[in-house]
């Protein structure tokens, strides 16, 4: 993933247009493409994948990753594999 790719796929994993992708945002976008079920308390490999995304941006797990966080970090293929792709 490079350039403006990452403006494009963060566009779509930010849900809610509030430029920040958060936990919110990801379980929504999970919801809607793997029908996981959102009224779950924990799903412990989205949990998994959403602490290791904000490993990479150096990010807190309460915060939003903003896409300059996101281009630092190069955790754009991170997301398109694991996010928009859905691979395991």
């Amino acid at each position: 993933m490079q350039g403006r790719s990452y403006g494009f796929w963060f566009k779509v994993m930010d849900v809610d247009g509030d430029d920040g992708i958060s936990f919110e945002d990801i379980l929504t976008l999970l919801h809607e493409k793997r029908g996981w079920d959102k009224k779950e308390p924990h799903l412990s490999k989205f949990d998994a994948l959403w602490l290791e995304l904000c490993d990479l941006c150096q990010v807190s797990t309460t915060d939003m990753i903003p896409l300059k966080k996101m281009k630092e970090s190069q955790a754009g293929p991170f997301c398109f594999q694991h996010f928009i792709l859905g691979d395991e």
